[in-house]
């Protein structure tokens, strides 16, 4: 049974606190088993093919979902479609990473990490998968199927990776189980996606094209990839600069900060996730009542949500380090204090990009987030050789400060002065 937005974002909801939890017990786990050096590789390592897996993790899944939430579109032939898109491009992009991760290497000044990221760029093709099977589900409003998928992926990935550490394999054994884990996803998916009996047909032929199919993911998914790359980069661009100016144990030490600093972004993720095909719905049906409406209590419920959080973690910066990853990590204090204001303005940047995406303008939100990229990437460069870690967390918060501005003026634009503008007209 489909759910609505309200019971959408419950279950949303309860997935992303698993997600979070498994995250967040992960990084914490292996900072205490690893320490900050081998925390700090693992840390670096994972964003950097987590930036390579959202060029297929976000285009087609979200295409998937968006066309899949229209009344008249045909199910079986986006899903037929963007399996056979995502499998042909996640072993291009496996062979690409794989071998090009010595000069990946190369790059931060660290030759030994080469090795690493061979490892984790096994997690590309199945994470591939999965992702399609969650955009899938969410695009037919199956909420409740795509939390209980997510959820089953978390608890396993968390298992899988701690386990094999505290077996003695250290960093190498984190990066192993970080990289076989989506595997349960793509088997849980495919269970719930050929029992769900949902799926919707449309005889008309057009509809039925594979050609014309592919061209509708095609031109929806290639902004989508690359605002989502740049989303990424936004939040891990700092790391970087930190890496390839400072040792490990202060990546180790900045990885910890960065990851407190994304509570509020993670605490209503499932709002986006509900959202996203609620306003392709209606943006589709040009309902723009309920578009005003769902932006509006969006929008309140992010900062009810998000403003307390930041408050918190600001004014307690050493002792949630301290209590998270341990005293060892406790010098990053003040950096955190710093990183985290600009952590809730990135997630009023996210929100509001989520809704220009669902109303099928993902080219808006990439011009944006490729404009707040560079500004973060120059912000870094002068910042982090002289002021170290405050330095990369001033750079970020004053990006992510710009992004909000800019987004969520764009947005009031399109949908709420205008519309007020043209109903006084009338």
């Amino acid at each position: 049974m489909k759910q609505n937005v309200t019971h959408g974002t419950i279950y949303l909801t309860v997935a992303q606190a698993a997600f979070v939890f498994s995250g967040y017990a992960i990084h914490m786990g292996l900072a205490r088993l690893l320490g900050p050096a081998g925390y700090g590789v693992y840390a670096v390592v994972v964003s950097l093919v987590t930036t390579v897996n959202l060029i297929l993790t976000s285009g087609i899944p979200q295409a998937v979902s968006r066309y899949a939430a229209h009344d008249d579109c045909d199910t079986v032939a986006i899903r037929g479609t963007a399996f056979k898109m995502q499998i042909a491009l996640s072993f291009v992009m496996f062979f690409i990473y794989f071998v090009m991760a010595g000069r990946i290497a190369l790059v931060f000044n660290d030759p030994a990490l080469a090795h690493f990221i061979r490892v984790s760029a096994f997690m590309i093709p199945g994470y591939a998968m999965y992702s399609v099977l969650l955009g899938y589900l969410n695009g037919l409003r199956e909420y409740k199927k795509q939390s209980l998928n997510s959820i089953c992926y978390s608890v396993f990935n968390t298992g899988l990776i701690l386990l094999l550490v505290v077996m003695g394999y250290s960093t190498m054994g984190a990066l192993t189980g970080f990289a076989i884990a989506p595997l349960v996803g793509v088997v849980v998916g495919l269970f719930f996606v050929r029992r769900g009996g949902k799926d919707k047909i449309n005889n008309d032929p057009i509809s039925r094209n594979s050609s014309i199919v592919t061209k509708q993911i095609v031109d929806f998914a290639v902004p989508i990839i690359f605002y989502s790359v740049a989303i990424h980069l936004i939040m891990v661009v700092d790391l970087f600069f930190v890496k390839a100016y400072m040792a490990d144990y202060d990546v180790g030490i900045y990885s910890a900060v960065s990851m407190i600093s994304r509570i509020p972004f993670f605490m209503i993720g499932g709002l986006y996730g509900a959202l996203f095909p609620a306003i392709s719905h209606v943006t589709a049906n040009n309902d723009a009542k309920n578009t005003r409406r769902y932006i509006t209590n969006s929008v309140k419920v992010s900062l009810a949500v998000i403003s307390p959080a930041v408050v918190i973690v600001a004014a307690f910066p050493g002792s949630l380090i301290a209590l998270l990853y341990s005293a060892e990590y406790a010098g990053g204090a003040s950096t955190l204090s710093i990183l985290i204001l600009g952590m809730g303005f990135f997630s009023l940047f996210t929100l509001f990009a989520t809704i220009l995406n669902g109303s099928g303008m993902p080219q808006v939100s990439l011009i944006i987030s490729l404009f707040i990229l560079g500004l973060d990437a120059v912000l870094n460069y002068v910042l982090v050789p002289e002021y170290h870690l405050i330095g990369a967390a001033a750079a970020t918060s004053l990006a992510c400060f710009a992004a909000s501005i800019l987004s969520g003026a764009y947005v009031y634009w399109k949908f709420g002065m205008r519309v007020r503008c043209r109903n006084a007209l009338m």
